[in-house]
């Protein structure tokens, strides 16, 4: 059997948050290999509406590591090529008194935490946007927010770090992983590869990945519907919470949360849900034609916070973990690589660690427990 090859740093995981900590690790020279059952995306980075988004966003510190984070879009996209990133500024309607109330709280604690959020009663947001309901009272706005096409995003971001130096292996098959005295084995039907560092950056696997290697990543999956219809004239000019239009006119709506384990199928209750709220905040799209619906599993760890940074009593291992991936890749990728090749993470990152669960993360002692089944690196 030939030798494996040998790397620095192995990513398992390649959505936008593995593909960002590639390009990040390849433009500091270092070897790295990215490693993904599909092709880049192949997971909930291919179900997403993908808001670049920031303005409700709490507690503040969090607000502001997603302002970071958006702020670095333009010089990304002028770094890896087009990726329809446009800061159209964002909208997040108020269809009750309970819903203006808590608008009310957002812009006063967003302010306070330096993020630009303000109230615009009614007439101005029907001003803005007039084919939203006339029933609305209000709305919260950020001119901070935007959106991103996620394909570009992930195949650009795979692209560059390749054109750097790092390796991807895509469609390998099922991964296992075996802990070396010095690094990790990783085997799969591609062939075997030896890595000094290993960041684990697969999303709603996580939990099951970390149990089957020994470590507790406490994570829970939450299924979301998006409905696409056809191509529309222009209908929206800025992002709204729960729907954008596409430059080429689609509008993508819907905003559910569902505990269903890792089950993507869409499912027909869920869409007719989606179907009414959307007419009811867009009421020209009650005459439209949906031509798709998906259901995309979000990553969110348990107190809702990323989850960055080196795994307690597993020398060499890394977990970048989180929900808002779209918004957050570019940051996470910058700061990840800086912490896997010995750095610091930010000072407002470091209360993101693993380690803040407690017993509930971390390494569950006995060793590295050995394999990773069943073709779970997605």
């Amino acid at each position: 059997m030939a030798e494996p090859s040998t790397f620095d740093v192995g990513i398992l995981g390649a959505g936008v948050v593995g593909c960002s900590i590639a390009y990040h690790l390849a433009r500091r020279q270092v070897s790295c290999i990215l490693l993904d059952r599909e092709g880049p995306g192949g997971g909930t980075s291919s179900a997403t509406s993908a808001w670049v988004w920031v303005h409700t966003k709490a507690p503040a510190a969090y607000a502001r590591a997603n302002l970071r984070s958006a702020e670095r879009f333009p010089s990304l996209q002028e770094a890896i090529g087009p990726i329809e990133y446009l800061r159209t500024g964002g909208l997040a309607p108020a269809l009750t008194e309970e819903d203006a109330h808590t608008a009310g709280v957002l812009v006063d604690r967003q302010t306070a935490a330096g993020i630009e959020v303000r109230w615009l009663p009614r007439d101005e947001v029907l001003r803005r946007e007039p084919a939203l309901s006339p029933g609305i009272l209000g709305a919260t706005y950020s001119p901070l927010d935007g959106s991103v096409n996620p394909f570009l995003l992930v195949r650009r971001l795979s692209a560059a770090a390749r054109a750097h130096g790092a390796t991807a292996w895509y469609h390998c098959g099922h991964v296992s992983t075996r802990a070396l005295a010095n690094g990790f084995l990783l085997e799969s039907p591609r062939g075997e590869v030896e890595v000094r560092s290993l960041v684990l950056a697969v999303g709603p696997w996580a939990p099951q990945i970390g149990r089957e290697i020994g470590v507790a990543i406490p994570i829970h999956q939450v299924r979301g519907h998006v409905l696409v219809s056809e191509a529309l004239p222009p209908l929206l000019r800025h992002t709204i919470h729960g729907a954008r239009q596409l430059v080429t006119g689609e509008v993508l709506f819907g905003y559910t949360q569902e505990e269903v384990g890792m089950s993507r199928e869409a499912a027909l209750d869920q869409i007719r849900q989606v179907a009414r709220a959307g007419v009811r905040l867009l009421p020209p799209l009650g005459t439209a034609r949906v031509i798709r619906a998906f259901a995309g599993i979000r990553a969110v760890p348990d107190d809702g916070l990323p989850i960055l940074g080196a795994v307690p009593g597993v020398d060499n291992l890394f977990v970048a973990a989180t929900h808002s991936g779209v918004t957050l890749c570019p940051l996470i990728g910058e700061a990840m690589a800086a912490v896997v090749v010995g750095e610091t993470l930010p000072e407002d990152l470091r209360g993101y660690t693993l380690e803040r669960f407690g017993e509930a993360g971390g390494s569950l002692g006995g060793g590295f427990a050995g394999r990773i089944r069943g073709g779970a690196v997605v």
